[in-house]
């Protein structure tokens, strides 16, 4: 294992070092000096099988645990080649107020005059309520000064005065139903493309251009599901290999809204529980805050009914509570929030929009029960 020793004056023979993989065990020893880097060799009894995982803990020489890492090991995964499988046929009817699509579990339900989903059931079931809607979330940010409101208003507006200009359905070759409408916000215009597959699997295109100055912190697009659809699970990319388990940025987990209003501020008393589970009407800390760089994820209800991400690529998402719905939004751009001490970090990753860019995006999306 490469190693990079970044103390100033320590060599890493004086760190702890220990190591884990399988059922085997142990501690070993390397001579780093400060700025230097070298190759830590560890012998287990038995080769890696697939799969596995190698953790190693360094202990400071005060007594401290200053660094963990899992790292896998063993053969890779072998690439597999499935053939396509053959999609069940979807149907498409219309009134004169709606297009009414159907597959072989699920039934959809679009406004002809916003080309929304009004809503989608699968195996009877409501799963979608809403949405897409277009999110352009402007980055705040104000004074460093210490503040204990409890009624910060939340963020989460979409798009308004939404104007549609037209907007077409028919089926594809391939037996899929597509939903093209266009039109104008205030603050963008553009297309959106919805392609449902038989199976509900759910492709969304959009192309709008910025019709307003703006910098924004997100903006994407927001669907939204009943208030039961509440548990929010996910893996993803994250910037280290190991998190601590109540971390809102581990790279896989899930978390359920349990949303509370805050009107008042806490008794000054040590908390019961990790910050991770501390909520307001949103939703908690873990529920509510962003996840980027997602390979996978769902919004689910108790009973597994929902909607999921089946892996088509890293995006950032968050949920949040909004009333009797929950909103789950899929960022076709994220960046870090506008406290100010962080500001020279971010502001590599700024796209502030002018007036005529444009934010494109698409994703997959899977109407499920599981």
């Amino acid at each position: 294992v490469q190693l990079e020793n970044r103390y100033d004056f320590t060599n890493f023979r004086e760190v702890g070092i220990a190591w884990s993989l399988g059922n085997e065990e142990g501690k070993t020893s390397v001579d780093i000096r400060p700025h230097e880097k070298g190759t830590l060799s560890i012998r287990p009894k038995r080769l890696p099988v697939k799969g596995s995982r190698l953790t190693l803990t360094f202990t400071d020489p005060r007594g401290f645990v200053c660094e963990t890492e899992e790292l896998h090991t063993g053969p890779g995964e072998p690439v597999l080649s499935w053939p396509e499988k053959r999609k069940p046929a979807t149907k498409l009817d219309s009134t004169e107020t709606r297009y009414l699509v159907r597959g072989e579990d699920y039934a959809c339900e679009i406004d002809r005059t916003t080309g929304q989903i009004v809503r989608a059931d699968i195996y009877g079931r409501r799963v979608l309520v809403g949405g897409p809607e277009l999110m352009i979330l402007p980055l705040q940010s104000d004074e460093c000064l210490p503040n204990h409101r409890a009624d910060i208003p939340p963020l989460n507006n979409t798009c308004t005065q939404w104007r549609q200009k037209s907007v077409q359905a028919g089926i594809l070759r391939n037996g899929a139903v597509q939903v093209v409408s266009s039109g104008m916000y205030a603050e963008a215009e553009g297309s959106l493309t919805l392609t449902f597959e038989g199976d509900g699997e759910l492709l969304v295109e959009y192309n709008f251009r910025a019709l307003q100055d703006i910098n924004p912190r997100q903006w994407g697009m927001v669907f939204y599901t009943p208030v039961d659809i509440d548990s929010l699970s996910w893996q993803r990319n994250g910037q280290w290999t190991v998190y601590p388990p109540d971390h809102i940025g581990r790279r896989a987990g899930s978390a359920v809204a349990h949303p509370r209003p805050r009107d008042i501020i806490s008794a000054s008393h040590v908390p019961a529980g990790a910050w991770s589970s501390d909520a307001n009407e949103l939703g908690t800390n873990d529920f509510r805050s962003t996840k980027s760089n997602v390979i996978s994820g769902s919004l689910l209800s108790g009973d597994g009914y929902g909607i999921s991400l089946p892996g088509s690529g890293p995006v950032a998402f968050r949920a949040f509570v909004d009333g009797e719905k929950i909103g789950l939004l899929l960022a076709g751009f994220n960046t870090g929030g506008g406290e100010q001490f962080f500001a020279p970090h971010y502001s590599s990753e700024r796209k502030p929009l002018k007036a005529g860019d444009i934010m494109r995006d698409r994703f997959t999306l899977q109407l499920i029960h599981r």
